[in-house]
């Protein structure tokens, strides 16, 4: 059963041959394959119109015939192109043609090019022309011109191809992929809008990437086709490269804004690559100092712990503004002069516009009056005896542990809390092996602290939960074991982390009265 038109719509076409021109001047045989849309061929009959373009697409329609009830026979038909409208010689003078075919009104894609024999029609009026082995040499210029010997785009009609060997390989343009032999196909450097006879760099990596943005940095920038006199702009710098070989050179670019940037090589010949480049604004990051301390009275050098840190970063430490020194990325050190007892705000940054910056305070402290902090090494269930009872749990563990003074268990309820019955002294917390803790009682109560409280009283870790029901700023929350009087599973108790030093140090959780917890033990 014969297809309707509309499955004829979708039909393609296979060229099979093109014989030479008949006797008669201006006619073509022609020899075409008709396949449905699932691949069987078609027999019976169609009607073809065919009409020569001067382009693959669109284009000026330089000549057109129609063959009506042409015989199909397997998908295979004959034609004889210009048997009723003859292809003169104008019509195949202009270059390149391609034979557009509808069947049944419908137009089938793409375009065919053609090639060779119709450019004979186009020789034999040529009489004066030169000949080549016997064949006519503006047949075998069309050859050179129209046949994609290279391997596809672009057409050998380019001006920029044909007999022409810019790279000096002894192959000339129109069978050489890479004309220029700059590691470039033709057809990738004309999609880039890049001369195809004129060698153009590559750019492959810059490294580092990104760089802070407020300082000046040497980047190596990697490639191929380099060489000395290029021209080179980074954003909105156009730095002079230095240590130029063929595949890498170095500038020094910066400070700029923070942002995406577009990168230019462009060689002495006006030819360039481009990419993008990243300024950053980095954020450092202060964790820690090594040592937590120093003593009032005295100076000495600091190592400051953290992240982000770079060559170029800047330290204020209070008035100070002392040199970094053994600068990593996680760490730098820094020499400071004796303070007062007290805290001193200390901020790396990045100088310049824009740059980031973190603080934190470091302490002078006075060391003989301080105070000491431990985690019991023994655990309770929330039936604490109240604060008092816990307190007294406190004592008797700073006491196993010969810890002398008065001790307080961090602990509330509605009849107490520390915020009401601690001392709050000016001076700093330690853990029983010198570690800061908090400079002053306003610092253990300001929602964080130096380190985390997981040391008993005889110096031994643990990482466990901690009764306290109090809030970060030292007043009592409201989960309390009733006044730690329970040790119910149906009741609930505000609980800490030694493994924190934010707000969970003193408020993580609530949890079942009936689990065995340990206390937080101060010295007052």
């Amino acid at each position: 059963m014969i297809r309707s038109t509309a499955a004829l719509i979708s039909l393609h076409i296979v060229l099979l041959a093109a014989a030479a021109p008949a006797a008669t001047p201006g006619q073509i045989n022609y020899q075409g394959l008709l396949l449905d849309q699932q691949g069987a061929p078609i027999t019976g009959n169609v009607n073809l119109v065919f009409t020569i373009f001067n382009a693959a697409q669109s284009g000026t329609a330089l000549w057109t015939e129609t063959h009506p009830s042409v015989a199909a026979l397997n998908g295979v038909y004959d034609v004889v192109l210009g048997a009723t409208t003859p292809i003169t010689p104008a019509v195949v003078a202009g270059g390149s043609l391609y034979l557009q075919i509808a069947v049944n009104g419908e137009t089938l894609v793409p375009r065919q090019r053609l090639v060779a024999v119709p450019y004979a029609i186009h020789a034999e009026t040529a009489g004066s022309a030169d000949t080549v082995g016997g064949l006519d040499a503006g047949y075998l210029t069309q050859i050179v011109q129209n046949v994609d010997f290279d391997g596809g785009a672009p057409p050998n009609d380019d001006p920029r191809e044909g007999l022409a060997d810019p790279d000096g390989d002894g192959r000339a343009n129109f069978i050489d992929s890479d004309n220029d032999n700059d590691g470039l196909l033709d057809t990738a450097e004309l999609n880039q809008g890049s001369d195809i006879n004129l060698v153009t760099p590559t750019i492959a990596d810059i490294q580092p990437e990104p760089v802070e943005a407020s300082f000046t940095t040497t980047v190596t920038v990697t490639g191929t086709s380099f060489e000395s006199g290029m021209a080179v702009s980074f954003g909105s710098q156009s730095p002079t490269p230095q240590n130029v070989t063929a595949t890498s050179f170095q500038v020094a670019v910066g400070p700029q804004a923070a942002g995406t940037k577009t990168v230019t090589v462009t060689r002495t010949n006006g030819q360039s690559a481009t990419t993008t480049f990243q300024f950053a604004t980095n954020q450092p990051v202060i964790t820690s100092f090594e040592p937590d301390f120093l003593i009032a009275g005295t100076g000495g050098t600091i190592k400051i712990h953290g992240s982000g840190f770079q060559p170029g970063i800047a330290v204020t430490f209070g008035s100070e503004s002392p040199t970094p020194q053994n600068i990593t990325p996680t760490s730098l050190q820094i020499a400071v002069s004796p303070h007062p007892v007290g805290v001193v705000d200390v901020t790396v940054y990045y100088p310049g516009p824009g740059g980031a910056s973190d603080t934190k305070s470091f302490a002078f402290v006075d060391d003989s009056t301080s105070r000491i902090v431990f985690v019991t090494s023994t655990a309770y269930n929330g039936n604490l005896g109240g604060v008092l009872g816990a307190n007294a749990k406190c004592a008797a563990r700073a006491a196993a542990a010969s810890l002398p003074g008065t001790w307080f268990a961090w602990i509330g309820d509605s009849t107490g809390d520390p915020a009401s019955s601690f001392s709050h002294p000016s001076q700093p917390y330690y853990l029983v092996n010198g570690t800061l803790i908090a400079g002053s009682y306003t610092s253990l109560t300001d929602g964080s602290i130096d380190h985390v409280i997981d040391r008993d009283e005889f110096g031994n870790s643990h990482f466990d939960y901690v009764w306290t029901n109090v809030n970060p700023n030292g007043t009592a929350g409201t989960k309390s074991c009733l006044n730690w009087s329970s040790g119910s599973s149906a009741q609930l108790g505000l609980a800490g982390s030694t493994g924190d030093t934010g707000t969970n140090w003193t408020a993580a959780g609530s949890l079942a009265c009936s689990d065995v917890r340990r206390l937080y033990c101060f010295q007052q």
